[in-house]
């Protein structure tokens, strides 16, 4: 209190030292510039001076503000934009998951209004519209998405091709991936899709080539490298023989298949259909049935039947010889039956088909007991086994239709 008196004090008698002063030494300002002069006291000018520095400060100290204002709201609102182009995006995302295509494009659409970078956005918007079946903006979309980020060639390609792809338009999709690979190490994944265009359009020659690139890259597992080979050797197989020497021609393909697969059912299954096609009777059955006694496969010992000619005895021999150890197996009575039928045994032959029957009932014994019946003038049994025989092949029938 005592302080705040003094104080009191000192300011007044302050200002009236100053208030003296003024009157008595009021000083003295001319200031010209042209025609204009102002005249003035030294402290009124003083007081001015002071006053304008004030004034100036306080105008520089309001720029400011307004210009960091200015950045922050620039700052919010691009924040503000990423967040909801993140929101949109998400949107879409689960949409596109749940399968609600045309939500899901419109999600993606207005999120690439509010991103920075919208080549994702409008990549899943073409594909939700290819989903849709709207040709029109699928293209649109990918056309946007280019303009977007002009080092997304690649990306773009392999988005249309992927495209056609999943509608089989094997073709449109192979000139694509064919525009896209410009490196291969760099885009791996075109060497992909490239194999589902050729094994599409079947150019099995073309996947000769590219499965060596395949391996380089390591873009498959090994079974499903494996699997695609396999899909090739057996796809060259079957490429139609040209020439005078047709048989000459299949087994130097088979030559060139490797160990590794050479070794399968499947492919062995197909070299051997190939040669009876050809009338290559004495080395298919050979390979039928060196393969068989290592390997046991029904499909294979079926093959036995469509051979003409050759040693049927001796054929009917080895197989009575392997029913010693497999005497329920009745694709092995099967074949006995057909064999003996074509040398006219037939009393044998309906034996092992009646035995074959009553393991696996099947539409072809069926059939074989109808025809032998009919062969034997058995009129009324080869209508009661053609019937049962008819009604088998109903329920296969229908238990494709149900599939």
């Amino acid at each position: 209190m005592r302080l705040m008196l003094i104080s009191s004090l000192a300011a007044l008698l302050s200002g009236i030292f100053l208030m003296t002063l003024i009157e008595s030494e009021p000083g003295y300002i001319l200031i010209a510039f042209g025609r204009y002069t102002i005249e003035s006291s030294v402290w009124f000018a003083s007081v001015a001076l002071v006053f304008l520095l004030i004034f100036f400060y306080l105008v520089l100290r309001l720029l400011r503000k307004l210009i960091l204002s200015h950045d922050n709201l620039k700052v919010w609102l691009e924040s503000r934009g990423s967040k909801r182009s993140a929101e949109l995006m998400n949107n879409g995302i689960i949409n596109w998951i749940e399968g609600n295509w045309e939500k899901s494009r419109d999600f993606f659409l207005k999120s690439a209004k509010h991103s920075e970078a919208p080549l994702l956005n409008y990549l899943m918007a073409a594909r939700a519209s290819h989903k849709l079946a709207e040709n029109e903006q699928v293209f649109e979309y990918l056309q946007a998405a280019e303009k977007s980020d002009g080092n997304a060639g690649v990306a773009i390609e392999l988005t249309q091709a992927e495209m056609r792809l999943e509608v089989e338009q094997y073709e449109q999709a192979l000139a694509t991936l064919v525009r896209a690979r410009r490196n291969a190490e760099r885009h791996p994944y075109v060497l992909e899709l490239l194999c589902k265009a050729y094994l599409g359009v079947k150019d099995w020659n073309s996947l000769l080539k590219l499965v060596e690139e395949v391996k380089k890259y390591k873009i498959f597992s090994p079974k499903k490298l494996n699997d695609l080979e396999r899909s090739i050797y057996k796809g060259v197989l079957q490429l139609r023989l040209d020439g005078n020497n047709p048989i000459k021609e299949l087994n130097s393909r088979w030559g060139k298949v490797p160990v590794n697969i050479r070794s399968e059912i499947p492919i062995i299954r197909q070299y051997i259909i190939l040669l009876i096609k050809n009338s290559a009777y004495a080395h298919a059955e050979d390979l039928l049935l060196s393969t068989l006694r290592k390997d046991w496969d029904a499909s294979l010992l079926r093959l036995l039947c469509f051979i003409e000619g050759g040693d049927l005895g001796r054929r009917f021999k080895i197989l009575k010889v392997w029913l010693r150890e497999k005497e329920n197996d009745g694709d092995l009575l099967f074949c006995l039956g057909k064999l003996a039928t074509n040398l006219e045994r037939f009393d044998e032959a309906r034996e092992f088909f009646i035995k074959s029957l009553s393991i696996n009932p099947s539409l072809d014994v069926f059939m074989e007991l109808g025809n032998l019946s009919a062969l034997l003038g058995e009129l009324e049994e080869s209508v009661d086994y053609f019937t049962k025989g008819a009604k088998i092949g109903e329920k296969i029938n229908r238990g494709l239709t149900l599939l």
